[in-house]
């Protein structure tokens, strides 16, 4: 059975696997002072401006506190 109640039903694409396993290399410093936050943030602004301010979270309902 299908269910359209969340998101978070279905397992991830495949395209997401493989960058989250690119990723996964390595020794980064945590909390948004890696290169892999730089770069998202980077891509923000690029399409954004200069001027957006960034908060990662680690969900929806994170996202809808920080907003």
């Amino acid at each position: 059975m299908r269910s359209l109640a969340s998101d978070n039903y279905a397992g991830v694409h495949p395209a997401v696997l493989a960058a989250i396993t690119a990723a996964n290399a390595g020794h980064a410093p945590a909390y948004g002072s890696d290169s892999t936050t730089d770069q998202a943030v980077a891509a923000f602004r690029r399409e954004l401006g200069d001027q957006v301010d960034v908060f990662m979270t680690f969900n929806g309902t994170g996202a809808n506190v920080v907003g």
